[in-house]
């Protein structure tokens, strides 16, 4: 793993945040994201609030014509957000540490067998490929949540659920495309959209 790269594509996107400006080293040279899906990152980003926000539409009209309401706390958002951001970044890691589990698994001399010695070449390659396991693990485990959201909200409000489920589950996601498109047009007018993914806590 290349940790310079590391430092440089978080210090990019701290930059970014604070400056408001594009922070290609992050997408690039970080995440490894190719030219032309850096180039339709704001408009996929607007395209997610426009959904979002009639969603956001949808699910508050639904609340006061038919009493349903959010399934999540403030708590809980802020939750989702991070277990996003840390989603995002497990998919980069995860093949730097699958590169070095092989790389380690070939080192291991060996072969398995109820022998002392094959015991300790499994204890050997399981250990060589436990941080891409674990990362993958929690990978799945960290992306089964906004199932779970889902699937609470089909169960109780049938088809209406689907706007809470958006406006609910998306909510992250609405945090990074507002990020976007402050950082690609200079303007931090777009975070405006973020207390609109919070209104729901409150009612």
């Amino acid at each position: 793993m290349d940790y310079k790269i590391v430092v440089d594509g978080m210090k990019a996107l701290t930059a970014g945040l604070k400056n408001n400006v594009w922070p290609d080293a992050f997408f690039r040279e970080l995440l490894g994201m190719s030219e032309e899906s850096i180039d339709r990152l704001p408009e996929m980003a607007f395209y997610f609030m426009i959904v979002y926000g009639i969603s956001a539409v949808i699910s508050l009209i639904l609340h006061y014509a038919q009493k349903q309401k959010s399934f999540s706390d403030l708590g809980r958002k802020i939750a989702a957000f991070l277990s996003c951001f840390v989603a995002v970044m497990c998919c980069w890691i995860v093949p730097q540490f699958i590169a070095q589990g092989k790389l380690l698994a070939s080192d291991v001399k060996g072969e398995f067998s109820f022998t002392q010695e094959g015991m300790k070449w499994l204890s050997d390659f399981l250990q060589a490929w436990f941080d891409p396991v674990f990362l993958i693990i929690l990978l799945v485990a960290i992306s089964m949540m906004p199932v779970f959201s889902i699937r609470r909200y089909i169960k109780n409000y049938k088809l209406l659920g689907i706007p809470w489920a958006i406006y609910d589950v998306g909510f992250p996601l609405l945090c990074f495309s507002a990020a976007i498109l402050a950082m690609a047009n200079g303007n931090l007018m777009w975070y405006v959209a973020i207390p609109v993914g919070l209104t729901a806590v409150w009612l």
